[in-house]
């Protein structure tokens, strides 16, 4: 299975996050594994969401900058009036008087 660069960043990103639990849990004296575990997954989890929104946000506005370079309309700005606009279709030739 191929994967893209951002989903191999979060994969790294995961495996890293389980592996940091798995060595507090490993390390923890007894009796205190659950709340030390809980703890970083708390944390440090809050930290991997923030991070993998991050990397899936970036991929929406590369996407979104890919898709306006190929696009020729000209945008229209808030400031353009409607009746500006309007004149600009009826200044072209319709199809029917050609």
């Amino acid at each position: 299975m191929e994967h893209d660069a951002a989903e191999q960043l979060f994969i790294e990103q995961a495996r890293a996050y389980y592996r940091d639990m798995k060595a507090v849990a490993d390390n923890a004296p007894d009796g205190h594994v659950l709340r030390l575990a809980e703890t970083f997954a708390v944390t440090h989890g809050r930290e991997l969401v923030q991070k993998s929104l991050a990397i899936i946000l970036q991929e929406q506005i590369a996407d979104l900058e890919k898709k306006t370079k190929h696009d020729t309309a000209p945008p229209v700005t808030p400031k353009q009036d409607i009746a500006e606009i309007e004149a600009k279709k009826s200044s072209r030739p319709s199809e029917t008087s050609r």
